[in-house]
């Protein structure tokens, strides 16, 4: 499968995915995910699977920081207005950086 449809589709994904969260899914007292966050989400990393090993790594990478991004836009909030515990620098978390790193190389390898 192309690369490109491959990260359309992951797009799209995790678009809903922030959309559900957002809208749809209650949590817990205590902020927990709940059944069906998880739910939507093994659905995203299914819709990212391929042949190829590395292209289903990378786009659960690129799902991971797509979603928060939308749902951050949705949210119409940064994250360190509402997630503590997220080490940012610039209001970018930190651990995004070696996400999109390892996914770039993976996608560049699989070509």
């Amino acid at each position: 499968m192309c690369i490109k449809y491959s990260l359309i589709r992951v797009f799209m994904v995790s678009f809903l995915y922030a959309l559900i969260e957002v809208y749809y899914t209650p949590t817990d007292e205590d902020g927990l995910f709940s059944f069906y966050h998880l739910i939507v989400f093994f659905i995203g990393l299914f819709v990212g699977l391929t042949r190829s090993l590395r292209i289903t790594i990378a786009n659960a990478l690129v799902f991971s920081v797509t979603e928060d991004m939308f749902y951050w836009v949705l949210e119409r909030r940064l994250p360190v207005q509402w997630s503590p515990w997220y080490v940012v620098v610039w209001h970018i978390p930190v651990y995004y950086i070696p996400f999109l790193i390892v996914a770039v190389y993976l996608y560049k390898k699989s070509r």
